[in-house]
């Protein structure tokens, strides 16, 4: 039986649900992040730099141009779907005909514009086997939001892992037979048109899907879409451009050595970006509810804050380890860009939230001139740099463009909504990362193995967490539905009561 003080308590009820979908998103997640890896770990040691910078160069160009096609239709979609009273099938129906269209339009115009890039012919040809798999994968991300919506993960879990499972098997396969790059490439996009097949039938339990064409509906999805969809664009040019740029000015051996660099970033990345995507349509539903609203938020950021720091300073202490783990010794300068791509996966998973906050309260115009700024901050350092540092001048310009969001989010949300973070947790998370900073030092110089001295600074850093309170334990038993034990309540006495637990709001 729930124990008592947890029953009739709407915010515990929403964050053991949060909790609940978080771990499971997290258990596929991880399965597919070591799927995911191993299958990078099977193309870089087949297809060596050169090979495998084909297949980069393939993917990033189709990833650009998909994120272009994104048209800011999924946030959209999540917020209308989350609203009370909404016609969820016909919003979902004519958003994923509205989807089908208009990537089919871009990805297709995008491969013919690949034919005047001066592209080596496999890139190419890469291109254009990419392009059905890219279209599966513009889908799939619209039918996300109907599992985001009901904080019901599984399909979404199935259909990912079923897709990461079909590229490492084929890999395998590919590998074992000696093929090139672009065999690599058409297998991906059948793993992509796998995943997409395997969550349409997943999110047909919810919902009758179609795609309807309804011009009417289409435009009352477009025109709130329209200021995420250029913010979409701009940030193409912080952070999927300098891979297209870094293809251009160099050979495909440096864009493997940045690609793996940047597909652990895209790794640690997914993880918030499942989080926030869970916040999205709860911050919708509260958005005229000030104090609920207030208070959501701000557990969402600690629960950030706590996690960032951490994440960080693993990758940029380890990260000549876990390149060369990944991708073999042949990759080891991936190192370099990696170290500095650790600073955006801090940055943009705070991004990434309020990017989502903005949404919520419908502000996403007001946001747009900070991506004006950004992309022109990023390209300017793309073209400075990149044809002479290479993949260090692709990861700065990265790391500045994020940078610059942030803070221009932060401006606009204080601004017009008079939102502001508490960052207490941000701090204590800070200090307890450079307390394992000075365990990693200490550990590395000891000649200990490198996973061993990883597994003790990871260690180091949760128990610095707990240590400063940066993790209260009155929330972590309510995430895990259990009663508050004597010594937690003696440990945790002087911290300030858990967000729901008394008041109705952050601040009151």
């Amino acid at each position: 039986m729930r124990p008592a003080r947890f029953r009739k308590r709407p915010f515990v009820t929403i964050v053991r649900k949060i909790g609940r979908n978080m771990f499971w998103l997290t258990v596929g997640k991880v399965a597919t992040v070591i799927l995911a890896l191993g299958t990078v770990a099977l193309m870089t040691r087949h297809l060596g730099p050169q090979g495998y910078g084909i297949f980069r160069s393939a993917q990033a160009y189709m990833a650009f141009a998909q994120l272009l096609a994104n048209l800011g239709l999924a946030v959209i979609v999540a917020r209308e779907i989350a609203r009370p009273g909404a016609d969820q099938v016909r919003i979902l129906g004519n958003a994923i005909g509205l989807r089908l269209v208009t990537a089919a339009v871009i990805l297709g115009t995008a491969v013919l514009l690949s034919w005047l890039i001066p592209y080596e012919a496999e890139v190419r040809l890469g291109i254009l086997l990419a392009f059905v798999g890219f279209l599966a994968l513009s889908c799939f991300q619209t039918l996300i939001a109907v599992f985001q919506q009901r904080l019901e993960q599984a399909g979404q879990v199935w259909a990912e892992v079923a897709g990461a499972t079909g590229l490492f098997l084929a890999a395998a396969v590919l590998s074992g037979l000696d093929l090139g790059p672009l065999p690599f490439v058409a297998a991906m996009s059948l793993a992509f048109l796998l995943q997409a097949a395997i969550a349409w039938l997943a999110a047909g339990r919810f919902l009758a899907i179609r795609p309807r064409f309804e011009w009417r509906q289409w435009k009352a999805i477009l025109i709130p879409a329209l200021p995420l969809a250029l913010a979409n664009i701009l940030t193409l040019v912080y952070y999927r451009a300098d891979t297209v740029l870094l293809s251009v000015f160099h050979p495909p051996e440096a864009v493997g050595q940045y690609g793996v660099a940047t597909k652990v970033l895209d790794t640690v990345v997914g993880f918030t970006i499942m989080f926030t995507s869970l916040m999205l349509p709860l911050l919708s539903r509260l958005a005229q509810d000030g104090p609920r609203f207030r208070q959501y938020l701000q557990a969402s950021f600690d629960a950030l804050a706590i996690a960032v720091p951490g994440m960080a300073m693993l990758f940029f202490l380890f990260a000549e380890e876990v390149a060369t783990l990944i991708a073999g010794p042949a990759f080891a300068a991936s190192a370099v860009p990696l170290r500095i791509l650790s600073v955006t996966m801090a940055l943009m998973s705070f991004s990434l939230l309020l990017r989502h906050t903005a949404t919520a309260l419908d502000q996403q115009r007001h946001i747009l001139p900070g991506f004006v700024v950004a992309a022109g901050l990023a390209l300017g350092i793309y073209f400075l740099a990149i044809p002479t540092w290479a993949e260090v001048g692709a990861a700065f310009g990265t790391v500045v463009g994020e940078a610059v969001v942030v803070t221009w989010i932060l401006g606009v949300l204080h601004r017009r909504s008079g939102l502001r973070m508490r960052t207490g947790a941000l701090w204590r998370a800070f200090c307890a990362a450079g307390s394992a900073a000075l365990a990693a030092w200490l550990t590395k110089g000891s000649g200990l193995p490198w996973p061993l001295a990883f597994a003790i600074t990871g260690c180091v850093y949760l128990a610095g967490l707990l240590a400063l309170r940066a993790i209260p334990l009155d929330t972590l038993f309510m995430v895990l539905g259990i009663e508050r034990p004597r010594f937690a309540s003696f440990a945790g006495r002087s911290r300030p009561p858990v967000p729901g637990s008394g008041s109705d709001g952050i601040g009151s």
